[in-house]
């Protein structure tokens, strides 16, 4: 089958959603597809090969202050343009969309039976819950939520919707009033070569926080937890627009250092002994997988669908695998718990790559294949 896969950025290593894009692609390349990658960037790059995958990029136009508030409008009328120099409507048996905006104008030119939508999150909902607009170049939250909102109510009914997680999909349902019969839940893989359980002895009293630095990631409820630990060292790798307020917020604190972002981020994995995830907003949260696969047993808040809204529950076995906790001083004591407690660690670190191998990008792969070709 010939397959485009369309976001507005592609970079191995980037974040959970093109991380996303990379493993379906390569597992579908694997499986004999044909497969194109859809992206924008600033550099008038036509196209290029990304670890044998076939890159194409568009180029937005740049607007002025002002009319910022255009971007949607601009950004789904470029992708209609370079849909229609570069591609005819037969050319693809399936179109996956990873980002709203991309959404409108891939129904418009390939029709509504090869378009599938998968939904990092709903967009509305996640600018609503951080009380803030998503540029950080002046648009009010108003605004912002009334642009994403307008955009998903103008699609959602139409094609077909895939997310990552059960939160995803009742939040859809709930807010737009999709059929569930239109929404097929898939979660993501894991490439368990790559995080795999390491040797005990290589293991070091160090807790990990892996992804971008933003407010939905709530790091620094996560420094304050840790300045309540007795002990241990915490390893904060990514970055993002929050990064330098997060290291004022640590600055006196000589047992936290900053990674920045990282090519390999699976040798931080191998050292550490618990993965942190501390979001007040996340689609799924590859990083768990991923950290549970290194053998790191995950805590996380438990999500409680007003304000903290996180598929944490879906992912993590409360007492098994990792811990859901109700605040900072909760998640500070089971911190303390799983680094003192050898024989609790252990049990946990094996049930989490028990509970990681459950999950396979050629499964994933699969299920999509299969929801696309259903009437």
């Amino acid at each position: 089958m010939r397959i485009l896969i369309a976001h507005r950025y592609f970079k191995k290593n980037n974040g959970g959603v093109q991380t996303y894009i990379y493993y379906l692609a390569k597992t579908l390349t694997r499986l004999g597809h044909e497969v194109i990658i859809i992206a924008s960037n600033k550099n008038q790059i036509k196209q290029k090969r990304i670890e044998g995958l076939d890159v194409r990029f568009y180029t937005i136009p740049k607007l002025r202050r002002g009319l910022v508030w255009r971007w949607p409008i601009v950004h789904a009328r470029t992708i209609k343009k370079f849909y229609e120099k570069n591609f005819n409507k037969e050319d693809f048996d399936i179109v996956l969309i990873r980002y709203p905006y991309i959404v409108p104008p891939s129904l418009e030119f390939f029709g509504n039976k090869k378009v599938i939508y998968i939904a990092p999150s709903v967009f509305c909902e996640f600018t609503r819950l951080l009380k803030r607009p998503i540029s950080p170049r002046g648009i009010s939250l108003e605004l912002t939520y009334h642009i994403f909102r307008s955009m998903e109510y103008s699609f959602m009914k139409k094609t077909k919707v895939v997310t990552l997680s059960k939160t995803i999909k009742e939040q859809i349902i709930k807010r737009f009033d999709v059929d569930e019969k239109n929404i097929r839940v898939i979660p993501p893989g894991v490439d368990k070569q790559r995080f795999r359980r390491c040797a005990l002895s290589k293991k070091e009293n160090k807790i990990l926080y892996v992804g971008r630095i933003t407010n939905e990631k709530n790091v620094p409820a996560l420094i304050r937890a840790f300045r309540q630990c007795k002990k241990g060292h915490l390893y904060v790798v990514g970055g993002g627009v929050g990064l330098e307020k997060i290291k004022k917020i640590a600055k006196d604190e000589k047992r936290i250092k900053f990674v920045g972002w990282c090519k390999k981020p699976e040798k931080y994995y191998a050292k550490a002994k618990v993965f942190v995830l501390p979001s007040i907003y996340e689609g799924f949260g590859h990083v768990l997988l991923e950290a549970m696969a290194s053998g790191l047993p995950c805590i996380a808040f438990r999500p409680d669908g007003k304000n903290i809204i996180t598929a944490s529950d879906e992912i993590i076995k409360h007492g098994k695998t990792g811990f859901l906790v109700k605040d900072e001083r909760e998640m500070a004591e089971k911190i303390d718990l799983l680094l003192a407690d050898e024989a609790l660690w252990k049990k946990m670190s094996k049930a989490a790559v028990r509970e990681a191998r459950k999950y396979s990008w050629e499964k994933t792969v699969k299920e999509i294949i299969k929801y696309a070709k259903a009437k």
